[in-house]
């Protein structure tokens, strides 16, 4: 069995957090299909084809914002999604230098 990378766990979390029904879910789910996760520094950026997907609701006037769902695990560790324009932009990660296995977290409304 070979090891699980950072971020695989990532996308695993991130798509147990878009399986949590709130507005625009579907469009987000689909949007994780034809998406690529990047490590960074505090999580990983999210590069959507845009070309393949459309874009959940989003309201112009505030085209970023963290999306309406979070997964928590021990201690302190928070990991928040970001939209921007409708579309997956980011997955944050607080009080963890890795994203914990995803049999560790739970997910709730934000």
């Amino acid at each position: 069995m070979r090891p699980v990378s950072d971020v695989e766990r990532a996308r695993v979390i991130l798509s147990m957090m878009l399986d949590f029904e709130f507005e625009g879910s579907q469009a987000y789910r689909n949007q994780l299909n034809v998406a690529e996760l990047h490590r960074h520094a505090t999580g990983c950026g999210i590069t959507v084809d845009r070309s393949r997907v459309g874009p959940a609701p989003y309201d112009p006037r505030v085209p970023g914002a963290r999306l309406p769902v979070e997964a928590a695990g021990h201690g302190k560790l928070l990991v928040w999604v970001h939209g921007f324009e409708g579309y997956l932009d980011d997955l944050e990660l607080l009080d963890a230098g890795k994203f914990p296995s995803p049999d560790t977290i739970r997910v709730r409304s934000a």
